[in-house]
């Protein structure tokens, strides 16, 4: 007994242990190792996805943004509208429905960016027309 604790914590324990059995022609595997060896990620795909079955809440977060579809292409479209019309046509009113709609929808981060880029071009409208 001694000697098997000398030699599992010596620097030899299991160095080249498959080689060691090549050379002896001992390649047979056992069918659970082949099995849990080419299924490894299979099987903790499946546990995973059983362990996040059973830890998942039942109730549906709720929405960030409440918006449907069709309302946010509605908004959006309204927007681009707005948009040419001021661009094509610069006048104050166009420059303040164009204001007033990012306004009341800034939070769509679609409009605030596309606003954001002629943002400049519309205050300076409405300045120099006052």
């Amino acid at each position: 007994m001694g000697f098997y604790r000398e030699i599992s914590n010596s620097e030899h324990a299991a160095k080249d242990t498959a080689l060691i059995n090549r050379m002896q022609n001992n390649d047979n595997h056992s069918v659970a190792g082949v099995l849990l060896a080419t299924n490894a990620g299979n099987i903790l795909d499946a546990g995973l996805s059983i362990f996040g079955k059973l830890t998942a809440r039942n109730e549906v977060p709720a929405e960030e943004n409440p918006q449907s579809v069709d309302d946010r292409k509605t908004s959006l479209s309204e927007f681009n509208d707005l948009r040419r019309n001021f661009l094509s046509n610069p006048t104050k009113a166009n420059a303040l429905a164009l204001q007033d709609f990012y306004l009341e929808n800034s939070s769509d981060s679609t409009i605030h960016n596309g606003y954001r880029y002629i943002k400049d071009k519309v205050e300076k409208y409405i300045k120099k027309s006052a």
